[in-house]
């Protein structure tokens, strides 16, 4: 099942770019070792549980967002690591044009399927879009979801309809699941996709969490989830590279008055060339 092609720039990865364009994802299986793996799963366990400590279960259950730790960059560097991972930073400079920047950042800790009841109606586990706009087939949001532990059925495995990038919903939410794939691969993987692709997470039937870190990078000018540079500190930001800059929406951001717009450009919140 092909879908509709998503205009990419002259690719540094040509396999992976023009499978993205024509499926609409491409699997690049266990980039990173065990040792990094295991750290970041660790990573995330922590960032997780700060969340809980200052947010509550309660408060977290009610909006939907049990075992989802938005940002996770915010509580552990590791993850400021991640976002800007060589092979994603030039998936993602090839498949998007202009300079692209960071739209979210998500950890899950997918629970066993005796602890989802209270997850059978959350956004993830319908088949959506996550970015559900088309613009004539042109992509300007792409996803790298790291998998933290093994991706199969058994454990929840993000599901995917193959080549449904770039067009309406092929049907109602039964209909997707009978087209559906569960996308298998090893703990350390990076599955990049196409963010019009329709997809869902799968049902855990283990008795662990499943987890993982989804990316999802924009052009520039599409608002992020989280305004990434007003979280994060001044002076975490002042230590990060310029690709760590651009990454973060820190040469993308609008003037707040007029005297950060009545700079020299270099100096300016909204650099040129941002697209």
């Amino acid at each position: 099942m092909l879908g509709s092609a998503c205009t990419v720039n002259e690719p540094h990865h040509p396999s992976i770019a023009k499978k993205i364009a024509m499926d609409g994802y491409y699997v690049a299986g266990s980039v990173l070792d065990d040792k990094t793996v295991l750290s970041l799963s660790a990573a995330l366990d922590r960032a997780h549980r700060a969340v809980l400590s200052s947010m509550g279960e309660t408060r977290l259950i009610a909006a939907g967002e049990r075992g989802v730790v938005r940002l996770p960059l915010v509580h552990e560097m590791a993850f400021m690591s991640l976002m800007q991972h060589p092979l994603i930073v030039d998936v993602v400079n090839t498949v998007l044009p202009a300079k692209p920047i960071l739209h979210l950042q998500n950890g899950f800790a997918l629970p066993p399927e005796a602890s989802n009841d209270d997850n059978r109606d959350v956004f993830q586990y319908r088949f959506h879009q996550d970015f559900p706009r088309l613009l004539g087939g042109v992509c300007v949001s792409l996803n790298a979801m790291v998998t933290l532990t093994p991706f199969t059925e058994e454990t929840g495995a993000t599901r995917i309809i193959p080549g449904s990038h770039q067009k309406v919903a092929p049907g109602n939410q039964l209909d997707m699941l009978k087209q559906s794939i569960p996308v298998e691969c090893a703990s350390g993987s990076i599955i990049f996709f196409d963010s019009t692709l329709w997809h869902a997470a799968g049902h855990n039937k283990t008795t662990l969490p499943r987890k993982a870190v989804n990316h999802q990078y924009t052009v520039s000018y599409i608002k992020q989830q989280i305004d990434i540079c007003r979280v994060l500190t001044s002076e975490s930001i002042d230590l990060q590279s310029e690709i760590a800059k651009q990454l973060l929406g820190y040469f993308a951001r609008i003037p707040d008055s007029l005297d950060a717009y009545y700079q020299a450009p270099e100096k300016r919140l909204y650099r040129s060339g941002q697209g």
